[in-house]
This record gives C-alpha cells, structure tokens and sequence, in this order.
C-alpha cells in the first residue's frame, strides 16, 4: 500500500515541475520574439541613418552619436538574446530528482523495505480503528 501512494505523489510533483519548465521556457521565448522585433527595428534604423548620412556626404558614419547609439543597442540586444537562448538550454536539460527515503532517514528505521515503528510511540492497532465491534461486557 505504502508504494502505490508513493507512485502519485511522484507523478504529480514531475508533472508540476515538467509544466513549471515549460512555462519558463515559453516565457524565455516570447522574451526572445520581443527582442528580435527590437532587432530588426533597430536595424532598419540603422541602415536608413547610414544611407542619410552618405546621401548628406559625410563618409564617417560612426562619428554621428544616433548611429553609435544604435549600435550599442543592437549589441546588447543580441547578447540578451544569446543568453535567453543558453537559459533554454539549460532549462530543458533541468530533470527532477526525488529523494529516497532511504537517504533520508536512519537506516535503523528501515526493515524489509517498509518503515519501522518506534517502540514506545502510537497507540496499539486494535485501538486505531474506531469501527471496530466492542465487546458487551466492555462498556470503554
């Protein structure tokens, strides 16, 4: 009795935790099509300040601060998308360990698989069940 109540309680905390997993991945990846937008944007912006600046006949395009500013953007929009993407690496590689019992808990509480009782503890078995059948001569 005591392995089949485990089984469920094992079952739900993998399906709790593949689902948290999950969600976290789908949060990093809408993070990641948010940036992307941010991206091209910038890019476009950027080509038609280049284009701007050489049809004005300047040949130094890193010299205007919009254009270094861009830049500097951009880059740090690709790093951020670099490290959300090595998050959902991680975060996909991620498995759910559960402890044993065993590990736990003193072996000495242990015998044949089951958990022992300790002396002096709990009350004996027949007084456990409150339906059982009480003699006549027992008024208790």
């Amino acid at each position: 009795m005591a392995k089949f109540l485990k089984g469920p309680g094992k079952g739900l905390s993998l399906l709790a935790f593949e689902t948290s997993k999950k969600s976290r991945i789908m949060k990093k990846k809408m993070r990641i099509s948010a940036l992307s937008k941010k991206l091209k944007g910038d890019l476009r912006d950027l080509g038609s300040l280049v284009v701007s600046t050489h049809l004005a006949g300047s040949e130094d395009f890193f010299a205007d601060d919009e254009i270094k500013a861009l830049i500097s953007r951009i880059e740090e929009n690709q790093r951020e998308i670099e490290r959300m993407r090595e998050a959902i690496e991680r975060i996909s590689r991620a498995k759910k360990v559960f402890k044993d019992a065993r590990s736990v808990l003193p072996p000495s509480m242990f015998t044949d698989g089951d958990v022992q009782a300790q002396e002096g503890r709990g009350k004996p078995k027949s007084r456990l069940n409150p339906f059982r059948r009480r003699a006549k001569n027992n008024l208790n």
